[in-house]
């Protein structure tokens, strides 16, 4: 029953305010690029956090960008990226 009622408010919700988003604002993109420890890192997330649909749904570029923000090498952030995204 629970379930049901929260399915319908739930669709009722997004039915209401169509436009609804959770994606990531500039400011929370700009902290994440900011743990970068290399600037490669850094842009790619910018990049691919603008990409992304919504925070629920982080798409796997965003994931892997994240992922490369650790290395402390340039070089070491492009392999890690590139091989995340295969």
């Amino acid at each position: 029953m629970n379930r049901i009622f929260f399915f319908f408010i739930s669709l009722a919700l997004f039915a209401y305010y169509p436009n609804l988003s959770f994606a990531y604002t500039d400011k929370e993109c700009s902290e994440l690029s900011g743990k970068a420890k290399t600037e490669f890192a850094a842009r790619l997330i910018m990049y691919n956090c603008g990409r992304s649909d919504s925070f629920f749904n982080k798409n796997k570029e965003l994931k892997c960008a994240i992922k490369a923000g650790d290395a402390t090498t340039e070089f070491a952030a492009q392999r890690i990226f590139s091989e995340c995204t295969f």
